[in-house]
């Protein structure tokens, strides 16, 4: 039996030394690994900083604004793009107080408006902007106008009339 265990023993230290061998190695190979993949990194790094003090160093033309804005030329107030398969064009128009407007007149705005649309034939991004307006001034200069105006003719009556009851 003192044979068997000394064999048992000397299997048991022989896996012991396998692996540590194994696990050295990897050991090894992982460090080289790392090595390469942080000289690449450098290397990459540096390129990229002598790219951009390059590129600072030019002077940034015409062609870097058109690359940088994707749009090939404009043409009658008309962004052309795409190798001349897209036009983007804005449209301002003025607004108008549609609920002041008569039922024929509201009729005749939205039928003018599909007209409009109907006219189109690529696709269309409409852009709504309202504005509150602050109306208390131009109210009181109303309001000083027509008392004005109702002086003015208080005194025409006076004139005409010769009235007991008239403002002085």
């Amino acid at each position: 039996m003192g044979g068997s265990n000394t064999i048992f023993l000397l299997n048991m230290i022989l896996v012991i030394l396998v692996l540590a061998i194994v696990i050295l190695g990897g050991a090894v190979i992982l460090i080289i690994l790392k090595r390469k993949k942080q000289e690449q990194e450098n290397t990459y790094n540096e390129e990229e900083q002598k790219n951009k003090k390059s590129e600072g160093s030019k002077v940034q033309g015409r062609e870097s604004i058109h690359k940088f804005m994707e749009f090939d030329e404009v043409i009658d107030n008309m962004i052309v793009r795409k190798n001349r398969t897209q036009y983007i064009m804005v449209i301002q128009c003025k607004g108008i107080n549609y609920d002041l407007l008569s039922e024929a007149e509201k009729e005749a705005v939205e039928n003018g408006f599909t007209q409009f649309l109907n006219t189109l034939r690529f696709p269309i991004q409409l852009y709504v902007q309202t504005r509150s307006l602050n109306l208390h001034d131009i109210i009181e200069q109303y309001r000083e106008k027509v008392n004005n105006v109702q002086i003015e003719i208080n005194r025409t009556r006076c004139k005409n009339k010769e009235s007991k009851t008239c403002w002085k």
